[in-house]
């Protein structure tokens, strides 16, 4: 099992319906993959963990790179791991535009690709905080 974090930003404004119709596609093609994860949304921006079979995800993450609806990627982590973390979703998701304004400010600094280069706590740390508070809902895909 392999594990692949990554944060990138939008080209341009995606509505709900763009990221809705974005989701169709990407459950569907997770799912042949054997790919599980999540992906958050905020202001342009994306947090992103793909994890299943190395060859997979490393492919699909290649796909996403090269995808000019993205600028901006950077890989936070990569690693092998013994299981799934997010293997009750094929995409789970939360468009953090949709929050109220408080917990915003929050989310919003794990999405701001400027959290990369902050020295307060490695940014894998930080997604993976972040990853988890919406894991915990459970309700995502």
């Amino acid at each position: 099992m392999y594990q692949l974090i990554y944060v990138s930003e939008a080209v341009k404004p995606m509505s709900a319906q763009a990221l809705e119709e974005l989701l169709l596609v990407a459950r569907k093609k997770n799912r042949d993959l054997k790919i599980t994860g999540m992906l958050l949304y905020l202001n342009n921006s994306f947090l992103q963990v793909l994890e299943g079979p190395e060859e997979n995800v490393k492919t699909l993450y290649q796909r996403i790179i090269e995808d000019e609806r993205h600028r901006n990627i950077k890989l936070v982590e990569e690693m092998e791991c013994d299981k799934r973390e997010f293997g009750s979703w094929s995409m789970g998701f939360e468009n953090l535009d949709d929050v109220e304004d408080a917990p915003k400010q929050y989310y919003r600094s794990f999405l701001d690709n400027q959290f990369l280069s902050s020295e307060d706590a490695p940014a894998s740390s930080k997604s993976r905080s972040l990853l988890n508070q919406f894991k915990k809902q459970g309700s995502l895909d």
